[in-house]
């Protein structure tokens, strides 16, 4: 839900439009081959631990997001990545858990509420 205002955030901050559709670029950019290693990572470690991983690179988007300072390059493409990161690592791995367990019709409301909790 924060990234609607994530463009506002940049235009606020005194980022031109093309500095933001760049910024969406390099993010579009990272999260499309990342969606690949997110899997592999998934199917070899586990899903919650794909979570995890991708709940930490959220943690380091926010600490980007708070120091971002005006017409500062390195911390903009820092914060793409950490959000390709976060993107590929937290909803390929949700999708997969979800795929599985709606697999089974029976378990499904229990094995749900477990995956909100943690």
């Amino acid at each position: 839900m924060i990234a609607i205002f994530i463009p506002i955030l940049l235009l606020k901050m005194n980022y031109s439009i093309g500095e933001v559709v760049l910024y969406y670029f390099l993010y579009n950019l990272f999260d499309m081959p990342l969606n690949f290693l997110a899997q592999s990572l998934t199917a070899k470690f586990g899903a919650k631990f794909a979570i995890i991983l991708g709940s930490i690179f959220s943690i380091g988007y926010f600490i980007v997001l708070f120091n971002l300072t005006p017409n500062n390059w390195l911390l903009l493409l820092a914060l793409a990545i950490l959000a390709a990161f976060y993107d590929t690592l937290y909803w390929v791995a949700h999708l997969f858990i979800f795929y599985k367990y709606s697999q089974k019709k029976t378990e499904t409301p229990q094995r749900t509420l477990v995956l909100y909790i943690s």
